[in-house]
């Protein structure tokens, strides 16, 4: 099965038009390109805010291996584009099977789409 990951990407307008400018020059096999579109398109959830152009991507339970190029490459190849971008372009965060298993990556905090990560603490039975 794998160790699956809660993953979401937000990207301002100018991060989106790189990830698909770097995408549509890289020297990469025509599969890979494909992969790397279809993960996009089919992610759970994908939105567009109309006034800035940020887009926002979410992704259940996705093997989110950037470390392993040779099986994950449209992984790797969104991984290393998000990290050429400047800090302020992104904010990228994985959550994984594991309770310590969070990463943040990106300073774009003040996106329209309050992308973040929420704790919170439960009782589920009472005295």
């Amino acid at each position: 099965m794998g160790y699956c990951s809660d993953v979401g990407l937000v990207l301002t307008r100018h991060g989106a038009s790189e990830l698909r400018k770097s995408l549509k020059t890289a020297c990469l096999p025509l599969s890979v390109k494909n992969d790397v579109r279809d993960l996009l398109r089919t992610a759970d959830e994908h939105h567009k805010d109309a006034g800035s152009g940020a887009e926002v991507w979410k992704w259940n339970c996705i093997k989110w291996y950037d470390s392993e190029p040779y099986f994950f490459k449209e992984i790797k190849f969104i991984a290393d584009t998000i990290r050429s971008l400047s800090e302020e372009d992104y904010r990228f965060i994985r959550i994984g099977e594991d309770y310590a298993d969070v990463e943040v990556l990106g300073s774009y905090w003040d996106n329209p789409f309050g992308l973040d990560i929420e704790r919170t603490l439960i009782i589920s039975a009472t005295a």
